[in-house]
């Protein structure tokens, strides 16, 4: 178990070090248009690689509040609309079936 922590605590710190260097390559203003989209998307990564290492557990409370923003709207458009927005796209998908 300590081995798995001073293993994981490396590996955070080479995160954290390629995160630092991606983030110093994005201060450079000679940089394209798709080169900075790409650090861009790299620093997310490494940033996201950094927060699953230290805080595992919150991917899954993350999934679960999703899920339950996604009941509540669901609820709240069934209620609105007298109708379950997945009969709605139902009988949107039989609409455009029969328009082919």
């Amino acid at each position: 178990m300590l081995l798995a922590a001073f293993s994981r605590r490396k590996l955070v710190e080479a995160y954290k070090t390629r995160l630092s260097y991606d983030l110093a390559l994005l201060s450079n203003s000679a940089l394209t248009a798709d080169s900075f989209k790409s650090l861009q998307k790299s620093a997310a990564e490494q940033l996201r690689q950094i927060m699953r290492q230290l805080f595992p557990w919150q991917k899954q409370e993350y999934v679960e509040s999703r899920k339950r923003e996604f009941d509540r709207y669901r609820k709240e458009y069934t209620a609105a609309f007298g109708i379950d927005p997945a009969e709605v796209n139902r009988m949107m998908q039989e609409i455009r079936s029969h328009d082919r």
